[in-house]
């Protein structure tokens, strides 16, 4: 009885992937050498219980290239230094409107 009641019993458990677009900043690309835009895109990884996110595991920062599509990982806290903190912060899309 012990036996089939934990069979029946499953924990779903696993992790899951968010990704935040932080900004565009210029710099050469280290494969073509051509002065482009990179998209510095920010990936965390949480641990998941019954499609519930919970802890967060790891945080990671990767820069693109637009022009050739080369990839490199970055560190966080360099990726923080390139964006400024009012670009970071307003990263949904909203513009810094002047008030009126």
């Amino acid at each position: 009885m012990i036996a089939v009641y934990l069979a029946m019993m499953s924990i779903i458990f696993g992790s899951s992937a968010k990704n935040k677009v932080l900004g565009q900043v210029q710099y050469p690309c280290q494969r073509c050498g051509r002065m482009a835009y990179h998209t510095l895109v920010r990936s965390r990884r949480w641990f998941t219980l019954y499609f519930i996110t919970l802890i967060p595991l790891s945080k990671t920062t990767t820069a693109r290239c637009n022009l050739c599509g080369y990839q490199t990982q970055i560190d966080n806290n360099q990726a923080d230094a390139m964006i400024p903190q009012g670009v970071a912060n307003n990263a949904k899309g909203q513009q810094n409107l002047p008030k009126r």
